[in-house]
């Protein structure tokens, strides 16, 4: 069975190296047969700004990419065949006789996987997480930046430049910054922003931005007016979490506070009970 399961994976491997293979040959060919007949050829292609990996550099964009590959099911594929590969390893590194060599493949395969499948979920729970919390801050120090006298481009910059360029926020205000520096009009880069966040409370936001340039309402209060609704919302969300703490804390507290209280509290009552039992049985 071992012989066979390794045959199979070596024969997927070379279906998938195949695979890889002819796709790099049709592309060149089609590369060589459409040279030549592109009616732009001299001009600047355009930059997609609501690319995921735009602004990234190095190991971010190393990760993007293979974050964005595992989230396919090719990726999946591949994970499950490093989850086999590394199974059968274990099994020929440690000699695990009881354990068949198919089953522990299957195994590695399917829990290599899974958790591989949880991090990159729990990434972009993470990710929306920290752009809902930090959305508030950012409106009102925009919104502060505006009431010194200062438009909106301006004081959005002055906020980008004074924060970590590093948090999912803003460098995605960043890109839409850039976007405006660019030639596009605001209503086009607040949508770029939405479109890259992918968050609710951003797309709010933006809806409001769009709808009081249009009627043209003060967008100052429009910004004050979700931080402080963001605000109250996250704040709940905060108060509901605190008012499940203590139902988290019943099962420790069983586990690990309670019996050590009843051996402390019950303990010599219990031994003196025992032994003036046993005194009793001794003389009857």
């Amino acid at each position: 069975m071992s012989i066979i399961f390794i045959i199979f994976l070596v024969a997927l491997l070379f279906v998938f190296a195949n695979w890889m293979r002819v796709s790099i040959w049709r592309s060149n060919v089609r590369d060589r047969l459409s040279f030549g007949f592109d009616e732009q050829k001299n001009a600047t292609p355009e930059i997609n700004l609501s690319a995921g990996d735009y602004g990234l550099v190095g190991s971010d964009k190393l990760l993007y990419f293979l974050t964005h590959f595992l989230s396919t099911p090719l990726g999946y594929f591949a994970l499950f065949g490093f989850g086999a590969g590394l199974g059968l390893l274990i099994k020929y590194l440690f000699g695990l006789a009881k354990f068949s060599t198919p089953m522990i493949g299957l195994l590695l395969g399917v829990l290599v996987t899974m958790l591989i499948t949880w991090f990159i979920k729990r990434s972009k729970r993470l990710r929306s997480q920290r752009i809902r919390f930090e959305l508030p801050n950012a409106l009102q120090s925009i919104v502060a930046v505006m009431e010194s006298g200062l438009a909106f481009e301006s004081a959005l910059q002055h906020v980008v430049r004074e924060s970590n360029p590093k948090h999912p926020l803003y460098f995605d205000l960043a890109v839409m910054m850039d976007a405006m520096q660019q030639g596009r009009r605001r209503n086009e880069a607040l949508k770029l922003w939405s479109a890259r966040a992918n968050e609710r409370s951003v797309t709010d936001v933006v809806a409001a931005m769009i709808q009081a340039d249009q009627t043209g309402a003060a967008l100052g209060g429009v910004l004050r007016h979700h931080a402080t609704t963001q605000l109250k919302e996250i704040e709940s969300e905060l108060l509901k979490k605190a008012e499940r703490i203590p139902i988290y804390m019943m099962f420790p507290m069983m586990l690990c506070i309670l019996p050590p209280i009843l051996m402390v509290a019950v303990g010599p009552s219990a031994i003196r009970i025992i032994r003036m039992f046993q005194v009793i049985m001794s003389r009857a």
